[in-house]
């Protein structure tokens, strides 16, 4: 899987939009869009883990395909639960609440493409991360 690894925040589009477009707090969403991290995926046998860090914070997430769990998002502070599929260079997190947040990450070279959206939600929201 190619999406393993450590990534490094470069650049982010319209996730301060797209937050403030399924109702999260204005308070929480300001900024996001400037918020750098390192994202570090892995798996150990059928356990995927994604490791966040943003600042001194550190989040990890283990979980298996096709099994619910909680996905907390580090940056804004919000819970969903959600479930995750994958495929060679892709991996897919879509929430089963309310929420209906899907999240894409997708690698393309030495570049990973988290790609977040909702049915209904006009704005897309992007975050690009390099290999390192």
């Amino acid at each position: 899987m190619s999406y393993e690894g450590k990534w490094k925040f470069e650049k982010s589009e319209n996730m301060e939009k797209f937050l403030l477009a399924i109702g999260i707090a204005a308070d929480k969403a300001k900024g996001v869009d400037a918020v750098e991290s390192v994202v570090e995926n892995c798996k150990m046998g059928d356990t995927f883990c994604i490791k966040t860090t943003v600042g001194s914070k550190v989040k990890e997430q283990k979980f298996k395909m096709g099994e619910p769990f909680e996905l907390e998002l580090p940056m804004i502070g919000v819970k969903d639960t959600v479930v995750a599929s994958a495929s060679a260079n892709t991996l897919t997190i879509k929430s089963t609440t309310d929420m209906a947040v899907t999240e894409t990450r997708e690698v393309k070279g030495d570049t990973m493409i988290v790609t977040v959206s909702k049915p209904g939600v006009d704005v897309v929201a992007k975050r690009y991360l390099k290999r390192m």
